[in-house]
């Protein structure tokens, strides 16, 4: 392909492979820290989960072989197999039992979604103290132990692809009305494909319903990875995800740490965008760029993610600079000069034209 040739990219999905449901599938805002006394029933929960969107199976947990594999503060996760078919999956538990409304939150709102890029939903597990979520296994891990693992290989066309997979999950998710609020390289997983490896976007826990422009959420999530008007308890939408993805892409272009020690911030909890730079001096200039433009103080100047999976797309396939084409904002001051930091919001917000599941 010619040096000058041209791509042009529409800011909008098409609707996702998802129908409407009049239920809620997920929760306004979501928040682990808050004690739940409402009692669910689970049998009544278990026949509401939708099947139209995954096939999904019930079990009991003394069917299963349990292997503890992750610790986290509101819940433990296992690796279970199946005694009778071998098979092997994911549990999901919680801690507390005042908790086990997040949890089926959690379970509805995976039950009703369907992408490459978000990991998948297989089923229940039904024990004394509850239901659990059970989603696949991911047998390489998590990317924050993939990016700091020296002993591991990761070739700037890999990081870009898992960069890829990530915002083409991302893009979906955000497409049916869906804000994350814990996007960390912690919470997207890895698997080995026939075609190499693949990352997927986990754990739904904190997610809600992209807000109206009036309602204001919690503080939730993941220091290392929030974006600065959650830091300063400001009103925020979904635009916080893409701040935790240009972290994320920080940690993969640079194979360190999310922390400050690492990747440095200014006095705003914003990237230091010059000092970052230094460290990372042999990193595509495009991929770095698209992780500054990510990070970027002003929510409304950054990309949104249908637009960087189609920037990293065409960087995959042809490896050459994409010029964007687009109407420019020439009243909005940025950090970058690339063009996908100069696009101006549609006035069909990429949330608000595909289909939604929830309301």
């Amino acid at each position: 392909m010619a040096e000058n040739s041209e791509i042009r990219l529409e800011c909008r999905l098409s609707a996702p492979d998802v129908e409407e449901d009049t239920e809620t599938d997920v929760l306004d805002d979501p928040s682990p820290y808050e004690s739940d006394t409402e009692e669910v029933d689970i049998d009544s929960f278990v026949k509401s989960i939708p099947h139209d969107v995954n096939d999904w199976e019930i079990y009991h947990a003394d069917s299963l072989t349990l292997e503890k594999i992750g610790d986290g503060f509101f819940g433990d996760i296992y690796k279970a197999t199946d005694s009778k078919t071998g098979k092997i999956f994911v549990i999901k538990t919680m801690k507390k039992a005042t908790k086990m409304k997040l949890m089926c939150a959690e379970i509805r709102l995976m039950a009703r979604l369907k992408h490459p890029n978000i990991l998948r939903f297989l089923g229940v597990c039904l024990d004394t103290s509850g239901i659990h979520l059970l989603t696949e296994y991911m047998e390489i891990g998590n990317l924050e132990e993939v990016v700091e693992d020296s002993r591991e290989p990761l070739p700037w066309s890999l990081r870009m692809k898992l960069a890829h997979d990530i915002s083409k999950g991302m893009a979906y998710l955000h497409s049916v009305g869906v804000i994350h609020r814990d996007l960390a390289s912690k919470n997207v997983l890895i698997s080995n494909e026939s075609n190499g490896y693949t990352a997927v976007v986990a754990d739904f826990g904190l997610a809600a319903k992209i807000p109206s422009r009036k309602k204001k959420l919690k503080v939730v999530g993941s220091p290392y990875w929030m974006a600065p008007e959650v830091l300063r308890h400001d009103q925020y939408n979904e635009t916080v995800d893409i701040f935790s993805y240009g972290i994320i892409l920080c940690e993969i272009i640079g194979r360190v740490h999310s922390s400050p020690e690492e990747i440095p911030r200014t006095n705003h909890f914003g990237l230091d965008v010059d000092k970052f730079r230094e460290l990372v001096l042999g990193c595509p200039p495009e991929f770095l760029q698209l992780a500054v433009c990510c990070c970027q103080l002003d929510p409304q100047s950054r990309p949104p993610f249908e637009l960087t999976a189609r920037f990293l797309e065409y960087i995959l396939n042809t490896g050459l600079t994409l010029p964007m084409e687009g109407r420019r904002n020439k009243k909005r001051s940025t950090h970058c000069s690339n063009a996908i930091c100069m696009y101006e919001s549609p006035s069909s917000s990429p949330s608000s034209s595909p289909s939604k599941i929830v309301r």
